[in-house]
């Protein structure tokens, strides 16, 4: 946690030092994992391949999941929705005494690949001004994925929520806030569902260096309305690197992340290609 904690103040100084004269960069950095709940808005075509490898030792449980998901964003002036197909590939170990006291450790490996749930989503940024963007989205997740292999939620989801950014000179600082809810999903002590209603919230600081390199930080969380009262928080950073083509930008995205709770994931590491097409330029 010490090394962590150092990690996430080295990467914030170097946002607040790095932004001095970037005032002239020409976009700000999009979220990497939260990309649907900033309030920046494509301001038309936003094509993105993103991919992100996660581990987790713990327990006696041993998980490596990838995730593939393909974007495709439009936006306009202060509006903008898009669609995001999920591909999952898990695989892992389970491990410990038989029958759960003394005895001989067993071992169990298990795997899933498949198509998860399919993700739709529209956001309005009314509120813009020199100081401060807020808006207001919702996502729609259907359930597209495989329950039974742990590859979706097998139930129609609905996630509002609201987003807003202080600009600090050169830096932004945004957040956003929804709650997670499967309206026809049973999460009484007995169900098997994987439908859990959640709360979703995270922030992070976006700072434009120069025309072509933005760095971002963020620290995103899912607490989950569970018996045990399970929470995800992960600390994300990560580089954009945009190169300019005429009317398309083509930007590409490496990305990081570390657990901080228990069912965290240990660590992870991702990336994205993303092609940014502006009509007006």
């Amino acid at each position: 946690m010490g090394l962590m904690l150092k990690a996430i103040i080295a990467v914030v100084g170097l946002l607040a030092a790095s932004a001095v004269g970037a005032e002239d960069a020409r976009k700000v950095p999009r979220s990497f994992s939260r990309f649907e709940f900033d309030t920046e808005v494509a301001r038309g075509l936003w094509a993105e391949v993103a991919t992100g490898f996660s581990t987790t030792e713990e327990s006696g449980v041993s998980v490596d999941a990838t995730t593939v998901a393909p974007r495709l964003v439009y936006g306009y002036d202060r509006f903008e929705g898009g669609v995001f197909i999920l591909y999952h590939s898990i695989r892992g170990d389970i491990s410990g005494s038989s029958g759960g006291g003394p005895g001989p450790i067993v071992s169990q490996s298990f795997d899933a690949d498949g198509i998860g749930d399919l993700r739709l989503y529209g956001k309005a940024v009314p509120l813009r001004s020199e100081w401060a963007d807020a808006g207001l989205g919702l996502e729609v997740s259907l359930p597209t994925g495989d329950d039974s292999d742990g590859l979706g939620a097998g139930e129609v989801g609905l996630l509002p929520y609201g987003s807003a950014t202080a600009h600090l000179g050169p830096v932004d600082l945004g957040a956003h806030f929804g709650y997670r809810t499967f309206p026809g999903s049973d999460t009484s002590y007995w169900s098997s569902s994987n439908a859990f209603d959640s709360w979703v919230y995270g922030g992070g600081l976006f700072a434009p260096i120069t025309d072509i390199i933005g760095v971002r930080a963020e620290l995103l969380g899912e607490s989950f309305d569970t018996n045990d009262s399970q929470s995800v928080v992960l600390f994300e950073p990560g580089v954009d690197i945009r190169l300019a083509a005429g009317a398309v930008d083509i930007l590409l995205r490496p990305t990081a992340a570390a657990g901080f709770t228990d069912e965290s994931p240990d660590w992870g590491i991702g990336g994205s290609v993303a092609l940014a097409w502006d009509p007006m330029r």
